[in-house]
């Protein structure tokens, strides 16, 4: 529609989404040829939704800056969650802690802080 993008709200992600989803299997096929544990990371975006489509084409894990988008992954459900920054203050490794507890309490699954 013509002057649509014009009415978006900003920020705003517009992607075109079968160019995501074959990357995202292009890359799941890749790790599997190359039996890689790589863990992927949903960014730019840091969208659960886009998490979620990376775990189901290849269920490995996803890379998180911080603390706070491991806490929003968690609590959404993502597994296999990597903490990519230092964890070095007490107050985030007690947040660290409490998402990975909470991660698996609730089935979220697991959450590695790297310190």
């Amino acid at each position: 529609m013509a002057g649509s993008r014009r009415r978006l709200v900003t920020p705003v992600l517009v992607l075109d989404l079968d160019r995501l989803e074959a990357n995202i299997r292009t890359m799941a096929s890749i790790a599997v040829r190359a039996a890689s544990r790589c863990v992927r990371t949903p960014r730019p975006t840091k969208s659960v939704n886009i998490a979620r489509r990376q775990m189901a084409a290849a269920p490995i894990g996803i890379c998180c800056a911080t603390i706070g988008e491991a806490e929003i992954m968690a609590r959404a459900g993502i597994e296999g969650l990597l903490v990519t920054s230092p964890v070095v203050q007490p107050a985030n490794i007690a947040r660290s802690c409490i998402c990975r507890d909470g991660a698996r309490a609730d089935g979220g699954g697991g959450f590695t802080p790297r310190m």
